[in-house]
This record gives structure tokens, sequence and C-alpha cells, in this order.
């Protein structure tokens, strides 16, 4: 997997051998680009709000189970 950012865009090339398996790895890429999507997001909402403890620190709702603690399952 390589992945290059070009301007505004990214760029993932996943090479392999068998497709089996294929779908869950670009699956589980996309999910974590979401997630540091969303975390770039809070970054520049801190900062251009001056104060790390904006709002944005409020629970939107929004991919909630994307933060929910599981380090007990």
């Amino acid at each position: 997997m390589t992945t290059r950012v070009d301007g505004d865009a990214i760029t993932c090339e996943i090479e392999r051998a068998k497709t089996g398996g294929l779908n869950a790895t670009a699956d589980d890429y996309v999910v974590n680009l979401h997630v540091a999507d969303r975390i770039a997001e809070r970054a520049r909402a801190h900062l251009a709000a001056g104060d790390s403890h904006a709002e944005t620190d409020t629970e939107d709702g929004t991919n909630a189970a994307d933060t929910e603690d599981t380090s007990n399952t």
C-alpha cells in the first residue's frame, strides 16, 4: 500500500498478489482516513478558536461510535 498527497488529492495504491482480502483492506483504509479527517477538523477548530476548550469538544452525535471507549471489549 502506497499513499501520496498531491495538492488537495490523496492517492492510495494497493498491490496484492491475489484479490482475497482486498475489500477489507480498502475498507479499513477508508475508515482510518475518516478518523484522521475528524481529528484534523477538530484541530483546525481549536486553532481557529484559540481555545483548547472550544465547543467542538462536545459530542456532535455524528459517528459517535468512532470515539467510544472499547478497551473492555
